[in-house]
């Protein structure tokens, strides 16, 4: 058996980062448009916990990290999400975008994604596909500055998935969410706004 196929089966049988209950989403954007090929984030849950920013996505289709029996190439699954926080809720401090763009204010984009690594024969090391999690600050200009990312095998205590959903775990000083923090999601040319709300 894979390494990456058992991997995936203990994440699988492992249990979620956060109690959801019934929290409603932050952020539903349901169906909307995009590339075919590429999962859709149909609802995002937020929530802080112990200081920490937990997401939930859930996805119109499971994003496969195993890899197949037959050649031990990973399973497609790729997966490309872009979430703003605005943090402080001012839309003076942050990005500086449209007037009417929600993202205006956004001091952090949180990118989620999957990163296909080739095989490398002369290390021993199959293909694998990774989920991967980055936190950029932003500028007013939109310029990036990467602050932290992680990947579900490197720090698996910070990534749970199942079926069609995704939980990842931020490190409080790098998200610097708090309760009444303005949540975007942006997905092609369409955005989807909420805020973090107490449980």
């Amino acid at each position: 058996m894979g390494t990456l196929l058992l991997l995936a089966m203990l994440l699988a049988q492992g249990r979620p980062l956060f109690y959801w209950g019934a929290r409603s989403p932050v952020v539903a954007p349901g169906v909307h448009s995009g590339p075919a090929e590429v999962a859709k984030v149909t609802e995002v849950h937020a929530a802080l916990d112990g200081g920490d920013l937990v997401l939930r996505l859930t996805l119109d289709r499971t994003v496969e990290v195993a890899t197949h029996a037959r050649d031990g190439r990973p399973v497609s699954g790729r997966l490309q999400a872009l979430l703003y926080l605005d943090a402080d809720d001012d839309p003076a401090t942050g990005q500086a975008a449209a007037p009417a763009d929600p993202r205006t204010g956004a001091e952090r984009l949180i990118e989620l994604g999957t990163l296909y690594i080739g095989e490398d024969e002369d290390e021993q090391r199959p293909a694998q596909l990774r989920v991967m999690v980055t936190v950029s600050a932003l500028d007013r200009e939109g310029r990036r500055a990467r602050l932290w990312s992680a990947d579900h095998v490197e720090a698996p205590e910070r990534f749970f998935l199942y079926q069609e959903r995704l939980e990842v775990r931020l490190p409080a000083f790098q998200s610097s969410a708090r309760e009444g923090s303005r949540l975007v999601y942006a997905a092609a040319a369409e955005t989807f706004e909420g805020r973090l709300t107490a449980p």
